[in-house]
């Protein structure tokens, strides 16, 4: 592939990356986005794979492994460190995402990659990708960060989010061949390597090279760019020759040439919406190219095209700018008239543009993989535009060197049955789970069903304070601090939680937080144990023993039991020079626990469930409902079987503890006239439920706190699963 065309594609595959989509029609993978692609199931409902080794082999438990296997797929990270790519990473089979933010902090780090997407529907989300300038690796006519090629059959339905994509010795990105709905949202492109170890094809010496994305002049090829950041390039920041192009809400540093570039080598007519983008010159600039416009259409732009603008603006510029159209260098032989569209010609539905005004605060806040949890070179490409500082670079020296990025591992709990929708909202149960991740290190707050009204009364450093869902070794322990824990105890581990920011440990206020529970919860502080006098408001807390540890400190577990609504007040940290304490929130110990289903087959759609009524689903694995619920279970604890177990003829289906002491209902169906032995030490109750038709008389037994309940096979493989009720 020509320079010209091999940098037109990664120009266009980075803005593709960057965009956020949404559906009108279908629900986006990334709840509340929008762009083209976006209603792509990637691997929802698929198989788990774990990475668990940074190896770069094919075998079990690595990332190259995962990503060749077939059929629906989600691949979640055990470990964080570098991998030291081999060879290209092809992902040729469908339906698969890549949730790069479930690896312990500071994340993932593919040295020496090319990622290239060969088939469809496909997420990517907080990877980081950089090719470099090693002598051995994937060829340097092509080392491209990422590319999306249609080789094989068309490229489609693809979302990159919160990605990282640098030290290219091509383009940043490309899509090239038949290819068509890519959405590139908050990513970061920067630094390809200029004048480096790129060959030409058909050439035998290194030329300088060092261009941002590209797009191939396809039919129907629809790529959106959202809150990215693209700098530090020669040139085609991005090229652009899709078919149909948004561009919304990003930023473009340190040129040397052109940032955009339009054009239509095949012929086929572009429709193009740039509206509010920074355009940011930098010290890179060619003096030559002082006083040239950023968005250059080429000559070879089809008839026919159109290109849209509406609320950019340039930085730190050198010409005249009083409308739009002023940032255009037009080199076709077409008018303004003829090229510029009064209304976008290309749009996603639910796309809403922020002012120019909030674009690069918004963009630089939010980019990148794990943007609240950067490594250093990414911190400095952001400064770089913040400042105006930097410039495109030769060599992965010129960039500090490879970054040393920390191996740590954690182990993963999946949420119960994954692949359901316990809440109905159309996204599995592991999607949401996934969203916890991903808010975590993006710094989002997560909203927590079991407490409100967060208020915390140092203002200083309010902002640093955030709910959050499934505390886990590796999560960040501040707002404002990169530190991690590196170790919790399982008492806690999964529970809601509370991330304090560290410099509140300045707060000498009576009150610092306070906040509402919503249902019986145990809350934990999780203080310092070098603060060896603790505050007084402690005194009335029971230390548990256990305890959470990170950054070298250890923080014992206090707790105290409130009742749903009740308000909880803490006080200072105590001391003013060590670690802000931590809040953790858990619900009242479940009645039911250690839930076993020795029917693995079917065990992935058994669930323990709360609150039992007529109307609800009455198996994992089937849409048919309650009908009726006797008085005496329902609102009670249940759980809920998977229809198929009804196969299952072992001596014992399932078993489960009981925490305090219970009544256990068995519904048993009716239609089996002969019961099962182990039912006959039950007693009917003469009430029932019913579904589907059928009915189900309740069979009870009473068992003392911490019993093991075990229970049989159905008695018939053809009719009704039993179903249990806890009271």
């Amino acid at each position: 592939m020509s320079k010209l065309r091999l940098a037109i594609l990664f120009s266009l595959m980075f803005m593709t990356a960057c965009f956020i989509s949404s559906s009108a029609f279908a629900l986006p993978v990334i709840p509340g986005a929008a762009g083209y692609g976006m209603d792509t199931p990637a691997g929802r409902g698929g198989t788990v794979y774990k990475v668990t080794s940074l190896a770069d082999t094919n075998t079990p438990g690595t990332l190259r492994y995962a990503i060749n296997r077939t059929g629906p797929r989600v691949i979640v990270f055990e470990v964080s460190g570098t991998i030291n790519v081999n060879a290209t990473l092809n992902i040729n089979n469908p339906y698969i995402t890549i949730a790069g933010q479930t690896a312990p902090s500071p994340g993932i780090f593919l040295r020496g990659a090319v990622v290239q997407i060969l088939t469809h529907d496909v997420l990517l989300q907080h990877l980081r990708v950089a090719p470099g300038d090693d002598p051995i690796g994937v060829a340097t006519t092509s080392r491209d960060a990422l590319a999306i090629n249609g080789l094989n059959g068309k490229a489609e339905n693809i979302v990159i989010d919160h990605c990282t994509f640098t030290w290219s010795v091509d383009e940043l990105w490309e899509a090239w061949n038949p290819y068509g709905n890519i959405t590139f949202r908050h990513v970061i492109a920067s630094q390809p390597l200029h004048d480096s170890i790129h060959i030409d094809e058909g050439d035998t010496e290194p030329a300088p090279h060092g261009f941002g994305p590209i797009y191939d002049n396809q039919p129907s090829s629809h790529s959106t760019v959202v809150g990215s950041l693209i700098s530090h390039a020669e040139g085609r920041m991005p090229y652009v020759m899709a078919s149909d192009y948004v561009q919304v809400n990003n930023v473009f540093y340190d040129r040397v040439n052109s940032f955009n570039r339009f054009d239509a080598q095949k012929d086929v007519v572009t429709r193009n919406s740039i509206v509010g983008n920074v355009f940011k010159n930098g010290p890179s600039l060619a003096a030559w190219a002082v006083g040239k416009k950023p968005i250059e259409i080429n000559a070879g732009f089809a008839s026919g095209g159109k290109v849209y603008l509406s609320d950019n603006v340039v930085q730190n510029h050198s010409f005249s700018l009083s409308t739009q159209w002023d940032l255009i260098q037009n080199s076709t032989s077409f008018t303004q008239a003829q090229l510029q569209a009064a209304t976008p010609p290309a749009w996603n539905t639910g796309l809403v543009a922020k002012p120019v005004g909030e674009v690069v605060d918004w963009v630089l806040d939010n980019v990148g993989a794990r943007p609240a949890d950067r490594l250093p070179y990414e911190n400095t490409i952001i400064n770089n535009v913040r400042n105006g500082t930097g410039a495109i670079i030769d060599s992965i020296v010129e960039a500090g060197g490879w970054p040393v990025v920390q191996n740590n591992t954690r182990t993963l709990v999946l949420p119960t049955s994954p692949n359901a929708d316990d809440d109905a909202d159309g996204y599995t149960n592991l999607e949401e789970w996934l969203e916890t991740y991903s808010a975590e290190v993006e710094g989002r707050a997560v909203s927590s069903t079991l407490f409100s009204n967060l208020t915390v009364n140092d203002a200083t450093n309010a902002a640093n304070w955030s709910t959050r869902t499934n505390l886990q070794t590796g999560d960040l322990t501040y707002g404002d601090r990169t530190t991690v824990f590196s170790a919790v105890s399982s008492s806690v581990a999964g529970s809601d939680w509370i991330k304090p920011a560290m410099d509140s440990k300045a707060y000498t206020g009576t009150t610092l937080v306070s906040f509402n529970v919503n249902q019986n919860s145990d809350v934990y502080v999780a203080h310092n144990d070098a603060i060896t006098t603790k505050p007084t408001w402690l005194s009335t807390w029971t230390d548990t023993g256990q305890d959470i540890a990170g950054n070298g400190l250890t923080y014992s577990l206090y707790k105290k039991t409130f009742s749903s609504g009740a308000a909880v007040s803490l006080g200072n940290n105590g001391n003013t020079s060590l670690g802000q304490y931590v809040v953790v929130v858990k619900p009242l110990t479940s009645l039911v626990s250690n839930l076993t289903v020795n029917d693995s087959a079917n065990s992935a759609d058994w669930s323990i469930r709360a609150n039992l009524q007529a109307g609800d689903l009455t198996y994992g694995d089937r849409t048919v409902v309650f009908s009726a619920v006797a008085p005496s279970v329902t609102g009670k604890t249940w759980i809920r079987p998977a229809m198929d177990s009804k196969a299952y003829t072992g001596t014992t289906l399932v078993s489960f503890t009981v925490n305090s002491n219970a009544n256990v209902y068995v519904a048993h169906n009716d239609a089996i006239t002969t019961k099962p032995s182990w039912l006959s030490t039950w007693t009917d109750t003469g009430a029932d439920l019913t579904s589907n038709g059928l009915t189900y008389s309740l069979f009870r037994k009473a068992y003392t706190s911490g019993s093991t309940v075990s229970l049989g096979n159905n008695g018939d493989t053809s009719l009704g699963q039993y179903v249990i009720a806890i009271e």
